[in-house]
């Protein structure tokens, strides 16, 4: 099939001397993959090629796979990397979602930077993918199913059989005499996918005959218009991005649809799991508008958001599980080391600061109590006439509510020298114009105080 030949060459526009590595499973669409590139190896058209096998461990034939694949691999004197991995199962999962995630970790790791990795996915596959997120209800996005390239670990993710049916490639592959693998699970019309294969597909192909290129091509209208809509979505959130959050206030001023559309990108661009449409439309309907000192927040697995005066704030599930948890107080005996704080809290240290700061004096009294706030706490501010609440402070300097029990005070002998690297004791400075010593929170958690614009001094 000349056709294959000339879609294969077409990876070389990546530069011939990449590494390409293939995802080799046994079954047919990788079996003609591989001796398809292992032809053009063969031509000088390909450079370095090798492929990598993960075994699930989830069928009892998966030894006899990773057998085959060895085999193809001895067969055209090519590396095999294979990779045995464990896919946890959790109550409520999903086994091919969980599989998939964890064979593309396993195909990631120790892909070199630059490098491509081919899978074989077809146009059938392609087609099931469509439908699947048809039925799901998805958008541009996900309609757009699976590209043919993107960036992955490092280098580049590459499908160059999506204009290929599973008909053509199993006829190229007789046609070569080659022998693969067949999973029989493929056969049971359980998980939705087989379903749409077995059930829904063939009826499909008898009333449209090019229904995979058809699908496919729609896949494609879907991606341009998803990255049209990332445009403008780029174009909103610079107008509405503040610091580490979005200011509310503009946000309101966008249609709904382009307030949907820039929380959809700003959320994918953090690395967060996005909402269900009815939960985005409650952040659209009540978030936004929330009045300013009122405590709203949106919450779905794995992510939350939440407005604090007239921003939006995204939290992680990382960040949810700091929260989660109060600090415990805890004892500093080395000044001169930092302290962790525990799990996404960062740690404490002190630094040498020409200057002023604290005392050398107060951190002789060592070891130095570590405390959180349990409300009610009072300061006295330098100059000031009179007590204040700890809460007023971070209201100043905007530390959102979620945060502020989180935010560590160091003691020396029950007096307070400094609150995380805010604010330090007045009483406990060094002379002026002496060094003294300023506490550091590294790694501390966003929203936490260290991203705020403003520091003061505190007289106990």
């Amino acid at each position: 099939m000349h056709r294959l030949h000339e879609a294969l060459q077409r990876i070389s526009v990546f530069s011939p001397a990449s590494p390409l590595r293939v995802a080799l499973s046994g079954g047919v669409d990788s079996v003609v993959l591989l001796h398809g590139l292992a032809a053009l190896r063969a031509d000088g058209l390909v450079g370095k090629l090798d492929a990598v096998h993960v075994d699930h461990g989830l069928h009892p034939d998966s030894a006899t796979w990773a057998a085959a694949c060895a085999a193809h691999c001895a067969e055209l004197g090519m590396p095999l990397k294979s990779v045995t991995v464990t896919v946890p199962l959790r109550p409520g999962d999903s086994p091919e979602a969980a599989a998939r995630a964890v064979r593309y970790a396993a195909l990631g790791e120790g892909l070199a930077q630059g490098a491509c990795l081919l899978t074989a996915h077809h146009g059938d596959d392609q087609m099931e993918t469509v439908l699947l997120q048809l039925l799901r209800g998805a958008g541009p996005a996900g309609l757009a199913a699976m590209p043919g390239c993107r960036a992955f670990a490092g280098g580049w993710l590459i499908r160059p059989l999506l204009d290929f049916t599973r008909a053509e490639l199993e006829a190229w592959a007789r046609s070569r005499g080659l022998v693969w693998q067949e999973d029989p699970s493929n056969e049971d019309c359980l998980p939705g996918r087989n379903y749409l294969r077995l059930k829904v597909l063939p009826t499909l192909r008898q009333r449209w005959p090019a229904a995979a290129a058809s699908l496919g091509r729609s896949a494609g209208h879907c991606a341009e218009a998803q990255r049209l809509l990332e445009e403008l979505g780029a174009i909103d959130l610079a107008a509405v991005a503040a610091d580490d959050g979005l200011r509310a206030g503009s946000l309101a001023q966008l249609s709904e649809a382009r307030q949907r559309n820039l929380l959809r990108l700003w959320l994918r661009r953090r690395g967060l799991p996005l909402p269900g449409a009815r939960r985005l439309q409650t952040v659209v309907e009540a978030l936004i508008p929330a009045r300013r000192d009122a405590r709203a927040e949106v919450n779905w697995s794995g992510a939350s958001l939440r407005k604090y005066r007239d921003r939006v704030f995204a939290l992680n599930a990382s960040q949810l599980e700091t929260l989660a948890h109060r600090p415990q107080p805890s004892v500093w005996r080395s000044v001169g080391t930092s302290l962790a704080l525990g799990p996404g809290m960062g740690s404490l240290s002190w630094v040498s600061d020409p200057a002023g700061g604290i005392d050398d004096s107060w951190l002789e009294q060592a070891p130095l109590d570590i405390r959180f706030r349990r409300r009610g706490e009072q300061v006295e501010p330098a100059g000031g006439t009179h007590h204040r609440r700890l809460k007023t402070l971070f209201q100043e300097i905007g530390v959102p509510p979620w945060w502020r029990g989180h935010v560590p005070m160091v003691f020396a002998q029950n007096r307070l020298l400094a609150i995380a690297d805010r604010w330090l004791s007045g009483d406990a400075l060094a002379a002026p114009g002496q060094a003294g010593w300023r506490l550091r929170w590294e790694q501390a958690p966003l929203g936490a105080g260290r991203d705020c614009d403003r520091t003061g001094v505190l007289v106990i």
